[in-house]
């Protein structure tokens, strides 16, 4: 958790070369945490912009396309792409099955 942090103080301070890129667009909150949570027990480190102000007013920033966002390094992105895109998968199969 601290090199989370520290990597995320780096980012916002510039001092850093690491690239964060958007991976996905979510619905709401939840959705993010649930493929952040996902990401990380795989490793691949990522942080949610947007968070707060969705927690916020989450009509307004799903409507202007600012809702809560999955951002991962950019060295990270094939690989989380691929684990989003099975987890995907995963729910309509799942659903499909319902």
């Amino acid at each position: 958790m601290a090199c989370e942090v520290e990597s995320f103080i780096k980012f916002v301070n510039g001092s850093n070369k690491m690239k964060y890129i958007k991976l996905k667009l979510c619905i709401d909150v939840l959705e993010a945490n649930i493929i952040k949570g996902h990401l990380e027990n795989e490793g691949i480190q990522c942080y949610i912009a947007n968070e707060h102000i969705s927690n916020l007013l989450p009509s307004i920033s799903i409507i202007k396309g600012e809702g809560p966002q999955i951002m991962v390094l950019d060295d990270d992105f094939e690989r989380a792409e691929a684990l989003i895109s099975e987890q995907d998968d995963f729910e309509t199969e799942f659903e499909n099955n319902e």
